[in-house]
């Protein structure tokens, strides 16, 4: 059976259904069934609403969330730039420090050598005790 014949057979079964008559208790019965059934789809549409709402504040929130994330993103990318510059630098201080130490150290050497040759004319001339005094 095709679906279009099972529902033609569903709506020809819907329309064989015949409403009690009004005088009837079962007339009362379905009034009040109905009276339900509309309490509780106007109680789902309300509560529907407020899940939409709901939704479209945390959709929103989503949004402005993921313009957060990028912010942040683009400052660490900032921040990891920076980082690379002040790299660069320490590196080169450290070579010229290590460049300036290895200069301080050749400078000691000379001046330890020259204090050396002070010493020694001053032992010759006599003039070291006379500097003491």
């Amino acid at each position: 059976m095709s679906q279009e014949e099972k529902k033609q057979k569903k709506s020809l079964a819907i329309d064989k259904v015949k409403a009690p008559p009004k005088d009837s208790p079962q007339y009362d019965y379905v009034g009040v069934l109905l009276e339900a059934q509309q309490k509780d789809f106007k109680v789902f549409g309300e509560v529907l609403g407020l899940v939409l709402n709901k939704a479209t504040v945390a959709e929103k929130e989503m949004a402005r969330i993921a313009v957060d994330t990028t912010m942040i993103k683009m400052r660490v990318g900032n921040i990891e730039q920076d980082l690379k510059k002040v790299s660069k630098r320490t590196d080169a201080t450290f070579e010229e420090v290590g460049s300036m130490k290895v200069q301080m150290s050749e400078m000691n050497d000379k001046l330890d050598d020259h204090t050396g040759r002070l010493d020694r004319i001053e032992d010759k001339l006599g003039i070291k005790e006379m500097a003491g005094v």
